[in-house]
Parts: C-alpha cells; structure tokens; sequence
C-alpha cells in the first residue's frame, strides 16, 4: 500500500519537499488524438480571445500563499485582494476560494482556526500560512521569476518584429 501524506495518497505535489523526487504515475497516459479540437476553425479565436483566462486562473493559489504570507485572513478578505492583485479581473467566486483554501490546508501549506470577534458578527475561519505553504511559495517565486524574463524576452521580440513590419 502506497505511503500517505496528509491523508492523501503520495500527498499533494506542491506540499512535498523539493528534494523529495514525485512518485511515478499509477495510471496509463492516453495517447490519443487529445489535440483534435486545435483544428476547430474557431479554436485560435478562442486561444486569443479568452486564452488569458486560464492563464491568470493558474495563478490563484501562488498569489492566495502570498496574500497568506502578508498577513492571515479568511476567505472574503481574500476575495478582493486578489481583484487588487491583478491576478483576476472580477472576483472569483467565494466557494472557489474556499475550496482552494480546504485543499491548500489538506496538503499542508495553511493552517485555519475560528476566530470570534465582539461586535464583528459571525466567527471566522482565519488561514495562516505553515513552514510547508512559504516552501511551496518560495518555488512558485522561483517559476514566476523564470516566466518573467520570458514575458520581458517576448515582449522585447514583439516590439521590435512590430516595429519592423510598420
């Protein structure tokens, strides 16, 4: 039986040690012709147009660890953050957030408690961010690095291929 992490089988990819190598997979690949809806006529349309979206949607969880990092707070709070971030561009729904939140705290990268405070209505479920979460953080700092200097190298090309075909 595999070894479980977290109560989860070979635990989160993200929440293991970066010195820890990932366990092989359990399942077939499939092969298939998986690229078949690239050759829809409106497919790059719909790369170019709404593309971005799933891009950005990538970033939710590095920039919840950061938000965390800043300072702990429940999921509302981090709602319009992230709007103010600039990671989305109207505000992700609040299950979505807390569902990102339950399964960053199963793997380990925050901690929640209920915290009531008099005279501010309801308990809250506050999330700090664990020794496990600022590892993850810290990698997920290391990818955004690599991804900016290729957004600053691309960005670069495109100006001077635009100014070259005016």
């Amino acid at each position: 039986m595999k070894e479980k992490k977290n109560g989860i089988e070979g635990g989160w990819p993200w929440a293991r040690p970066v010195s820890e190598a990932a366990p092989p997979r359990q399942h077939k690949v499939s092969r298939g012709p998986r690229r078949a809806h690239l050759h829809h006529p409106l497919a790059w349309q719909w790369m170019l147009g709404r593309g971005h979206e799933y891009a950005t949607k990538r970033f939710i969880l590095p920039s919840l660890l950061l938000l965390l990092a800043e300072k702990p707070s429940h999921g509302y709070a981090l709602q319009g953050k992230l709007v103010e971030m600039g990671v989305v561009e109207e505000k992700v729904p609040l299950p979505a957030i807390y569902r990102i939140l339950n399964h960053a705290e199963s793997a380990g990268l925050v901690h929640s408690e209920v915290v009531i405070e008099e005279g501010r209505g309801p308990a809250r479920k506050v999330y700090r961010l664990t020794d496990v979460g600022m590892e993850a953080l810290s990698s997920w700092y290391e990818q955004m690095e690599k991804i900016g200097r290729i957004a600053d190298e691309f960005r670069k090309r495109y100006e001077t291929a635009k100014s070259s075909s005016e």
